[in-house]
């Protein structure tokens, strides 16, 4: 079975050169961005020297790795067609021909190497390739979507802005339950679909909190449509490991007026609510991507503001051969 590698070249007082994704499959390796082409390592033969062998990279021989750019190194990434239920990632389609171009420029004869770097090659729409539980997501969007409805009415009485966003009520307590029930519902579905038992007896925010970064959630800030005056907002930006519940502020607050309203019911505000229901639709990105199902539901309502940003060393997907069909692999946190 073959397996992902990213390769780089570390340079004296330079930044790293990245080399592309390359695969291995046994004394076979090819260049992820051109399936078709093979190069088959011969005996004692590394995997870069396989590479500089290959022509794949026309600014690489020996003398220059020997001379310029030292050490190498390659990391494990993958099988190629392998993916993370409900962990939305964008698949690698491969990078331009050349993913850097080296030039040599002579100034007062003294050769300078200046290193372009070209941009990533991602494409978000490939989402739509990766095999999905088509129930599970739209049940999601039908209850996100009953949420909005609710939402709108609660706008048509208090007036969403950030005047009023410490305007508290029954209804916004209500609602605020409703989301963050929806909140709950979805990240438990992420850990069990990944095999991810819980601490303790129960799931816990402990436990939510260990998808904080693999779903990038803290990068998410969107904005809405209709309601100008109210600002964009980042639901996940202050989440941290250490203080999973309290620095979560609007899940902290859903906790105190559900199990204690008397003593919390002006905790129930409506910046908590906005929150809330908005976590609901980037808990949705983060699992799916920006699919079309989604923003049938949405486009109308919120706006992404910001998005994260993906590396080659995040472990991206990459399509199976094909024929083949995606494999499931369980997320290791």
């Amino acid at each position: 079975m073959s397996e992902l590698y990213e390769i780089f070249i570390k340079g004296k007082n330079t930044m790293n050169t990245f080399l592309n994704i390359w695969e291995k499959d046994g004394d076979l390796i090819r260049d992820v961005s051109s399936e078709t082409y093979e190069y088959e390592l011969q005996t004692n033969e590394d995997l870069l020297q396989g590479i500089i062998k290959s022509g794949r990279h026309i600014c690489l021989d020996k003398k220059f790795i020997s001379e310029k750019l030292k050490p190498y190194s390659y990391d494990f990434k993958q099988i190629r067609g392998t993916y993370y239920p409900r962990i939305y990632k964008p698949i690698y389609c491969g990078f331009l021909n050349e993913q850097y171009i080296l030039s040599l420029i002579d100034y007062d004869n003294r050769t300078k190497y200046e290193e372009f770097i070209l941009e990533n090659n991602y494409k978000d729409e490939y989402a739509g390739r990766l095999p999905i539980n088509n129930s599970n997501l739209l049940r999601s969007l039908e209850q996100l979507s009953s949420l909005i409805e609710m939402l709108k009415k609660i706008f048509r009485t208090v007036y969403p802005s950030t005047k009023n966003e410490d305007s508290y009520g029954f209804d916004i307590r209500n609602l605020i339950i409703l989301a963050s029930t929806e909140f709950e519902v979805q990240i438990k579905g992420i850990l069990k679909e990944n095999n991810i038992s819980s601490i303790n007896k129960n799931y816990t925010t402990k436990d939510y909190v260990k998808l904080l970064d693999e779903l990038k959630l803290s990068s998410y800030s969107v904005s809405f449509s209709y309601y100008p005056e109210l600002q964009s907002i980042k639901p996940f930006e202050f989440w941290k490991v250490d203080q999973p519940t309290k620095s979560l502020f609007w899940y902290d607050s859903y906790n105190h007026i559900k199990h204690d309203r008397e003593s919390s019911f002006e905790e129930s505000t409506l910046k908590v609510l906005i929150n809330s229901i908005s976590a609901c639709f980037i808990i949705l990105l983060a699992q799916y991507g920006e699919r079309k199902e989604i923003k049938e539901i949405t486009s109308g309502f919120w706006n992404i503001v910001e998005k994260p940003m993906w590396h080659t060393w995040e472990k991206m997907y990459t399509i199976p051969y094909f024929k083949e069909k995606w494999k499931i692999k369980q997320l290791e946190i």
